[in-house]
């Protein structure tokens, strides 16, 4: 099931053209526990995963970190929407953010299971895998394929 995942994800980003993708630098790791509000302004800090890379997995990990919030379509449309206010956000990066999401998550497991002597044997075991497998499957299935000949891989 991973191994299918994985080939859908690549080849859907693989099929969009890297020169019409956004690259720049990346804070790599932008989500509501990387960041400090005080008296309304924002501070991010946690820069150990930045550098120059594709926005939209900068994008994804946001959207990511809000999955599941109650007002997380809201908190969608206000972040896209501020970001916009800066810089453009092509369609072709636009159309990938759900698929950067799972790849994110993917990402995170990885990086908990990979740290498991700091993080405890919980990070390994088959009730973690299994949860976030279930993860990865929703946020797959919640994928608009409509431009897409394939079926997801579940």
């Amino acid at each position: 099931m991973l191994e299918a995942t994985a080939g859908d994800l690549r080849r859907t980003v693989s099929a969009v053209p890297t020169d019409t993708l956004d690259v720049g630098f990346c804070h790599g790791d932008c989500h509501g526990c990387n960041v400090h509000l005080h008296e309304g302004s924002m501070t991010h800090f946690d820069f150990d995963c930045c550098g120059v890379g594709l926005r939209v997995f900068e994008w994804a990990t946001f959207k990511w970190g809000i999955r599941g919030d109650d007002n997380e379509q809201a908190l969608w449309s206000a972040f896209i929407e501020g970001y916009r206010a800066t810089r453009d956000i092509g369609e072709n990066d636009l159309a990938l953010v759900d698929t950067f999401v799972v790849i994110r998550h993917l990402w995170w497991m990885a990086l908990i299971m990979g740290n498991a002597r700091d993080f405890g044997a919980s990070a390994v075991s088959a009730e973690f895998v299994d949860r976030n497998l279930d993860r990865v499957r929703s946020m797959f299935e919640s994928i608009d394929r409509s431009a897409e000949a394939t079926s997801p891989a579940f």
